[in-house]
């Protein structure tokens, strides 16, 4: 992944053209000519402009044109993303320390709402409960969305439910089973595939923004032993390879729904969230990260913060706020 050295912004044409190259395959000069309706001058003049931003266009005589492998930048992702307000505001490094920080140092200096910081690679990414998550180069996706909802400080855990949800929803729309187990992994096959973190900024009485941190493992073909049981990707439980820039599209297309319903009606987004659950219904083991107590029971109901009910074997009920739970026949969890 190339950085952009400059702020750009294409114009249709310039879209177009990136649409008809991001497939991989040699597109010929008399065919974009064709299609955007202009000269095959003109058509290398916007190539050679293009390749200069850093796209690495290629080209062959008798062949076309065309773009190796998939672009992770700021231009080629607007140009296939179709959202209305996420996602107006793109950067895209090719490795940092963390998503996290990087959006911190965006957010510190006004990022709008629906911002989005892209990393083909991080060297220090956290998940929950300051667990490391591996991050290799160029196989996985690794993204932070800046949120600045109008919302009290008090229901800023309704996002999170939202935010799996529309990533849920996106996996969905590739063709992928996948399920959310509590509170905020995305599986498919029993096996994640997906990990998100939320961080908040702000008081008690002020939301000034929150920033929803998630990985995808789109393109890993093997897992260290200790994670062979749990972990999984796209490519290995789809048995397809697919691109990260279609990933996070649909991703980012489905979060934007998900955030507009959180924000109009909470209710049919917990719906839809106990609808795609893998949690609920299952026999689980629970960690209370409030009171440090661990519990076995059955998986009741997401309550209305997104805390998990668990009524345990002596019949008690548990509302788990923070914590983490292994559910029957799941990651591991005989």
């Amino acid at each position: 992944m190339v950085r952009v050295s400059a702020p750009y912004v294409p114009d249709e044409n310039d879209r177009e053209l990136l649409r008809l190259l991001q497939g991989g395959t040699a597109v010929s000069g008399e065919a974009i000519s064709r299609r955007l309706r202009m000269s095959r001058t003109a058509v290398w003049k916007r190539v050679q402009h293009l390749r200069e931003l850093g796209y690495a266009i290629e080209s062959a005589p008798r062949r076309g044109y065309w773009l190796p492998g998939e672009v992770l930048q700021p231009d080629g992702i607007r140009a296939q993303l179709r959202t209305r307000w996420l996602g107006k505001e793109i950067v895209c490094r090719d490795v940092v320390d963390s998503t996290f920080r990087l959006m911190r140092e965006l957010e510190a200096k006004g990022a709008a709402d629906g911002a989005v910081a892209v990393a083909g690679q991080q060297t220090a990414g956290r998940g929950r409960l300051n667990r490391s998550w591996d991050s290799p180069p160029q196989t996985g996706l690794y993204f932070n969305v800046l949120l600045r909802p109008k919302l009290p400080t008090a229901q800023a855990v309704r996002l999170t439910p939202a935010v799996a949800v529309g990533v849920c929803r996106g996996l969905q729309e590739l063709g992928f089973d996948a399920r959310i187990k509590w509170p905020n992994d995305i599986v498919v096959g029993g096996k994640k595939v997906c990990g998100m973190l939320l961080e908040m900024g702000g008081d008690m009485e002020r939301l000034r923004f929150v920033s929803a941190g998630i990985g995808i493992n789109v393109g890993q073909r093997a897992f260290p032993e200790e994670l062979r049981e749990k972990a999984t990707s796209l490519l290995l439980s789809g048995g397809r390879e697919i691109s990260r820039l279609r990933v996070l599209c649909a991703v980012l297309e489905q979060l934007e729904a998900a955030l507009e319903l959180t924000y109009a009606d909470y209710g049919a987004l917990l719906s839809q969230y106990r609808a795609r659950s893998a949690t609920l219904g299952a026999r689980v083991r629970a960690y209370n990260a409030v009171d440090g107590m661990e519990l076995v029971g059955l998986a009741q109901d997401v309550g209305e913060d997104g805390e998990l009910l668990v009524r345990d074997d002596a019949g008690a009920l548990h509302a788990l706020r923070a914590g983490d739970v292994s559910v029957r026949g799941m990651m591991g969890y005989v």
